[in-house]
């Protein structure tokens, strides 16, 4: 009974050292630190927004892109789990800085080079992905990487183009706001189209723009639909009188 007891108790404290170590590990992983252009160090992409060093805060995400470009790179099918951790840190980052910094941008700069400091930051964004033509496309392509590699490229894409459009609704709104026309005006250009993508079933029951997709194809459609409702709401806003 007592040897029985001691397995027991043996047993209890090595899952309990495994668990305390993989939590330490997990932390030591997440943290990241960088460096400003002035040498101060920064334990977190937040803290380096805070501080309105936003190259520092970059080059925190920069970290993150790299995980999960590494990520995507793998076999999607093994490393699904890790592929969408990396993902959604890189992407929480990515929605934070760029937020974090147009804030900044539209407090601190007026007219044109306020307008052309957000248009270089907008540009100077990586596109992540593949857009694929718009029709028909593989089964697997559709199946966004639920089923085979295939189709990681076109997801990692439709992510990228909601996390973009996102950021120019915040930009939009924020320019409203700050009555700030000329930064509404430029945004609604630098919307990209949405993706929607359709699985096709066995007999063809399914159909899109006219075509049929059957069970080996899906199809790929771009719609304007983001950019439609954010000309909307400028035009709301002229009419109200938000820019006067």
């Amino acid at each position: 009974m007592k040897r029985i007891k001691f397995l027991s108790f043996c047993c209890i404290a090595v899952f309990l050292l495994t668990a305390c170590g993989s939590s330490s590990s997990k932390n030591e992983e997440e943290k990241i630190s960088v460096t400003g252009a002035d040498g101060k160090e920064y334990t977190s992409y937040q803290e380096a927004c805070r501080a309105e060093d936003f190259e520092a805060a970059r080059d925190a995400m920069s970290i993150y892109h790299e995980k999960y470009l590494e990520e995507l790179s793998g076999n999607g099918m093994v490393n699904k789990e890790d592929r969408k951790k990396a993902e959604g840190k890189y992407y929480e980052a990515f929605d934070y800085i760029y937020k974090a910094e147009i804030q900044y941008l539209l407090s601190e700069l007026r007219g044109d080079e306020c307008k052309d400091k957000i248009a270089f930051l907008l540009e100077e964004i990586p596109i992540e992905g593949e857009k694929f033509p718009q029709g028909l496309c593989d089964y697997s392509v559709a199946c966004r990487g639920s089923w085979g590699d295939e189709g990681l490229p076109l997801d990692a894409y439709v992510i990228w183009t909601q996390h973009f459009n996102r950021l120019c609704d915040n930009i939009l709104s924020l320019a409203i706001n700050r009555k700030n026309q000329d930064v509404a005006k430029m945004i609604l250009l630098k919307y990209v189209d949405n993706v929607e993508v359709t699985r096709g079933e066995s007999g063809g029951g399914v159909k899109v723009n006219g075509v049929r997709v059957d069970g080996n194809h899906g199809y790929i459609n771009y719609t304007s639909a983001d950019r439609d409702t954010a000309k909307k709401k400028y035009d709301e806003a002229v009419e109200l009188g938000a820019f006067n």
